[in-house]
């Protein structure tokens, strides 16, 4: 019961072996697609951003006549009222 078979640690040994080239073998093509799927999604990522601070700002500077008519009435009403006070 205590006796070690040579041929099961002949077994493990090759399986061991056979194992680990696999997965280092297996672990470089994974690095070199996940490199590729970090730089795609750091691009899309880069796209989306400016896509959306360039609707933020056609949003803002697409209503300009109106801001500046409604900051004019809003001064005008303030001078109005100095007038009546001053």
């Amino acid at each position: 019961m205590g006796s070690v078979r040579p041929l099961l640690v002949f077994i493990i040994i090759v399986w061991a072996v056979v194992f680990t080239g696999i997965s280092l073998y297996l672990s470089r093509n994974v690095k070199v697609l996940s490199e590729q799927l970090s730089e795609k999604s750091t691009t899309l990522v880069g796209k989306l951003i400016d896509s959306t601070t360039t609707i933020l700002a056609v949003r803002l500077f697409a209503r300009r006549k109106y801001e500046i008519k409604f900051l004019e009435s809003i001064a005008k009403e303030k001078v109005q009222k100095a007038e009546e006070l001053g």
